[in-house]
């Protein structure tokens, strides 16, 4: 193990549990725990940080959902990778779910991918039409996962936005992808899969067909009954 400076601290600020994940993150970059290394138990965690055992699960959930640890049934927690200092790294400890951020992120979305989606709809050839038709109809039929099911639902975005052929649109989304994904698994935790499932069918046989101004309004209306549905929900 590297040299770390000091031992983590015991917790006094209101969101516990942003500043437990900050110190878990810290250690991480310092190689304090290198990746193949077995976590403290929950419970050595616990008593260190002075938080409930709760906090600490609720941590390891996000640092599992970022790809950072891999938590093993009856075995524990192990590291997986080691996070960079990228711009998700930095804005993930304040997007973590919140209700008023679900709701930023959301809006984020609706302006950058409504944005893409009026580039690349025109743009789109064979293959990207055939991409978009088999995650669709995976998400149609596949019984799997909630994270599964947000997964793909991303990737569909995804591909639209690659299609723009920007690579500065392509490259942005890819700094906060983590960000997408972790709002994407929660907006299907809250509101289910049928919204997804139905938009992106009308989206994708609209783009097939060509019918753009079809298509376009359909993205409009996904994104803004996703906000609308979220805004109800609080």
């Amino acid at each position: 193990m590297s040299e770390v400076s000091g031992p983590l601290v015991k917790c006094k600020r209101k969101k516990v549990t942003d500043e437990v994940f900050e110190q878990m993150i810290t250690r991480l970059r310092q190689n304090y725990w290198p990746v193949g290394t077995k976590l403290p138990s929950e419970n050595d965690l616990r008593i260190e940080l002075g938080v409930s055992r709760f906090t600490i699960r609720e941590v390891l959930n996000r640092l599992g959902t970022l790809g950072w640890i891999e938590t093993k049934q009856g075995e524990g927690s192990y590291v997986k990778s080691v996070p960079t200092s990228t711009l998700t790294d930095i804005l993930m400890p304040f997007f973590m779910l919140e209700k008023h951020t679900m709701l930023e992120i959301l809006e984020y979305r609706k302006v950058i991918e409504g944005g893409s989606f009026e580039i690349a709809m025109t743009k789109m050839d064979d293959e990207v039409i055939k991409e978009l038709e088999e995650i669709t109809y995976r998400m149609e039929h596949s019984d799997y996962s909630t994270e599964a099911f947000a997964k793909d639902d991303l990737h569909w975005h995804l591909v639209i936005t690659k299609a723009t052929g920007n690579k500065l649109l392509y490259k942005s989304t890819q700094m906060v992808l983590d960000l997408l994904q972790e709002s994407m698994r929660a907006v299907v935790y809250k509101l289910g899969r049928e919204d997804g499932r139905h938009y992106h069918r009308v989206i994708t046989d609209a783009l097939k067909h060509h019918e753009y101004e079809k298509a376009k309004k359909e993205m409009h209306d996904h994104l803004v009954l996703t906000i609308n549905k979220i805004m109800a929900n609080e």
